[in-house]
């Protein structure tokens, strides 16, 4: 089964980060689903509340995923050729927050089944816009991986069930797969 991964339902917008446009690599770049060769600068993500409400996964305006030592270790076991780990630039207010790291998934895959989907495209083009019904072409990821882009909706970033296993038996907060 392929799962979405999401902000957990309920989350408070206090504990979501703000991306700090202008600060480092533009957020974009890190949802092409490919390797990074060029030069990155992680933008900075700065959180209003007590660092004792950070979870292992961080949840912020930019979308960009940022997880704990504990999430970069379950993903290089699972899947190390799914991703690259970059330090991450989180701050609760002033304050710099070390071993958080940002992620990038470096595959897109075609995994969505268009003519037994539902979507809205942007007007004047393909991009989808939103589902209101999404089918895939497979029950899992195809060639191994673990955790990819969805090429035709780069916004999803969809996992494998094992991958799913991991988070839910190390307790992971911060994100929720529907």
């Amino acid at each position: 089964m392929l799962w979405i991964w999401s902000i957990p339902v309920g989350f408070q917008n206090k504990r979501i980060g703000e991306y700090i446009k202008g600060s480092g690599t533009d957020r974009f770049i890190f949802r092409e689903g490919r390797e990074l060769t060029e030069q990155i600068v992680p933008p900075k993500v700065v959180f209003e509340c007590s660092e004792k409400y950070l979870n292992g996964v961080l949840p912020n305006s930019g979308l960009l995923l940022i997880g704990s030592k504990k999430i970069v270790d379950i993903l290089e076991e699972i899947c190390p050729h799914d991703i690259q780990v970059f330090e991450a630039n989180v701050y609760v207010g002033e304050k710099k927050i070390p071993n958080y790291y940002l992620l990038n998934i470096v595959n897109a895959v075609e995994v969505l089944d268009k003519d037994k989907s539902d979507f809205t495209t942007i007007k004047g083009t393909n991009a989808i816009l939103n589902f209101k019904k999404i089918v895939y072409k497979f029950d899992g990821l195809p060639n191994n991986h673990h955790i990819v882009r969805n090429l035709d909706y780069k916004s999803h970033v969809l996992v494998s069930e094992v991958l799913k296993d991991a988070f839910e038996i190390n307790d992971i907060k911060g994100v929720q797969f529907i």
